[in-house]
């Protein structure tokens, strides 16, 4: 069986520090989702699967950890 890759969830993936973080740890091999209001260099978030919401509303902060 093979191990599967470690994920996480970046919360404010999509400004300056939350895109260098996911980076960063797409190119270590663990799977990211990055959650945030929007994304501020889209391009830099390749290979990261994006998760839009905001951190006010509850629900959609469960539903980027599901």
């Amino acid at each position: 069986m093979a191990a599967q890759k470690p994920s996480c969830v970046v919360f404010g993936g999509g400004g300056f520090i939350g895109t260098n973080l996911c980076r960063r740890l797409a190119a270590s091999g663990y799977r990211v989702r990055a959650f945030g209001r929007r994304r501020l260099f889209p391009a830099e978030l390749a290979g990261v699967e994006w998760c839009h919401g905001d951190f006010t509303d509850a629900a959609s902060g469960g539903a980027a950890v599901e």
